[in-house]
């Protein structure tokens, strides 16, 4: 029996292990630091068939995040170990995230989700009442946007996350990168801080597409493969919103 080669490969098999678990970890800790996606809320359908009467539907707009930037050197779930890890990877993420948002001149994909469900629902069902609130607002919550708005009608759009993720084989490599973004859609009645409608959708471009590219590919010719698949996001994410609400695809509970 050869020893040593059976020592070399159950030191190769313990190290596969070890960067797994390792890898296992940071995505488990940077997951739990994210959140989960929020319970939806199907709209009952009569009350869908008046929101084309109403006067008004404020379109409401919030401060626009920075992606978070999952690069190799925001590795430190595994050293560090639980939420302590995921929130310094985290912390991290979002400070490469707003270089590169400030470098490529990024926009927000909820921007471009909104514009989208507002032009579906206008040429599918007719909406032609959508008031764009031009002021971007820094909270979400219910009393805040009752005070402000009193009893109007309102349907908001908000980034749930928005990542730029390394795939965790290249990093020992050259890093490749995909695009993983969510959003989440109410529409709320601020006389009673009812939600009648809240719609949620995601967007994976590893697991929808299977694709994937380098930083350099990302960011050359002024990002411009980076603003396409953020287009993509935002457009991906708009119809299944637009299909939630008209009641095309039912809502996950």
């Amino acid at each position: 029996m050869n020893t040593k080669r059976t020592i070399v490969t159950s030191s190769i098999m313990t190290s596969h292990k070890f960067i797994g678990l390792k890898i296992a970890l940071l995505w488990l800790n940077f997951s739990s630091v994210l959140g989960c996606a929020p319970s939806l809320i199907s709209i009952d359908r009569s009350e869908f068939d008046q929101l084309q009467h109403q006067p008004v539907i404020h379109v409401v707009h919030y401060l626009s995040p920075s992606p978070i930037a999952m690069t190799p050197s925001t590795d430190v779930g595994g050293a560090l170990g639980g939420v302590l890890g995921g929130l310094t990877a985290v912390a991290m993420g979002k400070a490469a995230g707003e270089e590169l948002k400030k470098q490529c001149s990024l926009e927000d994909p909820s921007i471009g989700a909104r514009e989208k469900v507002i032009d579906t629902l206008s040429r599918e069902v007719g909406f032609k009442n959508f008031l764009l609130v031009p002021e971007r607002l820094e909270s979400d919550e219910l009393n805040i946007l009752k005070s402000k708005f009193d009893n109007a009608l309102l349907m908001d759009f908000k980034t749930h996350h928005w990542t730029l993720a390394v795939k965790p084989w290249t990093r020992w490599t050259t890093s490749r990168y995909y695009l993983v973004y969510s959003i989440r859609a109410r529409i709320i009645r601020s006389q009673d801080s009812k939600v009648i409608w809240l719609g949620y959708s995601h967007f994976d471009e590893n697991e929808s597409l299977s694709t994937s590219s380098t930083w350099d590919e990302l960011t050359e010719n002024g990002c411009a493969l980076l603003k396409a698949k953020s287009s993509q996001a935002a457009n991906t994410t708009a119809q299944q919103l637009a299909d939630q609400l008209l009641g095309k695809t039912a809502l996950e509970k």
